[in-house]
């Protein structure tokens, strides 16, 4: 019995045994699948904290660039303000070189020269008439009111004095000394006087301002009526005319565009017969025509048909 009980025994603890080994070789396997599973976590945690990483270096890679580009952008903008601030430089400086338009500094050269402006026609009818030329039987009214607009309805006097006291303006600014025949165009004036105004104070140029009109509408385009040699009356006053004439006729449709019709001698004008300087009178246009008296009765264009004139002047007495 004791026999028995003793191999029992050690049957029993020799399977303990086998069950201790058994358990033991299996802890292994857990511990590296455990270490194999934080492993794994560890790997993923570290990617996770790689990827955090990388999108919080790209925000940050992104950021800088925003912060580049918003500096780039600043250096830009730096750099565009000084090119236009260098532009305004060059600009400024280039205006500086025009000699600005000033009346208080007129040319001197042209002190010694009377021009006389002469507005034709006015607002009232002469009824009174005086002889064309010296020792002429033919008599022509003293005075007209002139054209009238054919669309404007403006009458020609009215055109006639508006340029004139721009004309007036451009040359007392040139340096010239300048007379009008008349301050309105409500005052009445013969022809004969008109260029008496002249003759008296030994003009240089007396220029008188009119406006054509005919019947027909088509007519168009700028002249100038100078004297003709009529014996010994004009004779004297004729070839300069004619040169004055061309040259302020050539400036006046040049600057505004207006055709040239030439010049035209006349011997039948009260005003050139009476005169013992130089004179010319401008036809500034049709008034007839209603685009040309649409341009001339617009007083926004007095100052331009002035200009016109007053360059062909300067082209007269030019040293």
């Amino acid at each position: 019995m004791k026999k028995f009980l003793k191999i029992l025994s050690i049957i029993i603890i020799s399977s303990l045994m086998l069950l201790g080994c058994g358990s033991n070789s299996t802890k292994p396997n857990i511990n590296k699948d455990s270490n194999s599973i934080n492993n794994s976590n560890e790997e993923n945690n570290e990617t996770e904290k790689n990827n955090s990483n990388n999108e919080n270096n790209s925000i940050d890679e992104n950021n800088n660039t925003e912060k580049n580009d918003s500096k780039e952008g600043n250096i830009d903008q730096e750099k565009e303000k000084n090119k236009i601030d260098t532009n305004t430089d060059k600009e400024t400086d280039k205006k500086s070189d025009v000699e600005p338009y000033c009346e208080n500094e007129p040319n001197k050269a042209n002190k010694d020269i009377t021009i006389v402006i002469d507005p034709g026609h006015s607002s009232t009818i002469s009824n009174e008439t005086e002889p064309e030329c010296p020792g002429s039987q033919k008599r022509k009214l003293k005075d007209t009111l002139g054209a009238t607009g054919v669309q404007s309805k403006i009458p020609e006097y009215t055109i006639t004095h508006g340029v004139a006291e721009e004309l007036k303006k451009l040359l007392i600014s040139e340096g010239y000394n300048v007379i009008m025949t008349k301050d309105s165009s409500d005052k009445q004036l013969s022809n004969i006087e008109r260029t008496s105004i002249g003759n008296d104070n030994n003009a240089n140029l007396i220029i008188r301002i009119h406006c054509d009109g005919v019947d027909s509408p088509k007519a168009c385009g700028a002249s100038i009526l100078v004297p003709a040699t009529k014996g010994n009356v004009t004779k004297d006053i004729s070839d300069i005319s004619y040169s004055y004439g061309e040259k302020i006729l050539t400036a006046y449709t040049k600057y505004t565009g207006l055709k040239n019709r030439g010049v035209v001698v006349r011997d039948d004008l009260t005003g050139f017969n009476w005169s013992k300087v130089p004179i010319v009178l401008i036809e500034l246009g049709f008034i007839s025509n209603p685009n040309e008296d649409s341009y001339l009765s617009n007083p926004d264009n007095y100052i331009k048909i002035a200009t016109g004139i007053s360059n062909g002047i300067n082209y007269c007495f030019a040293k």
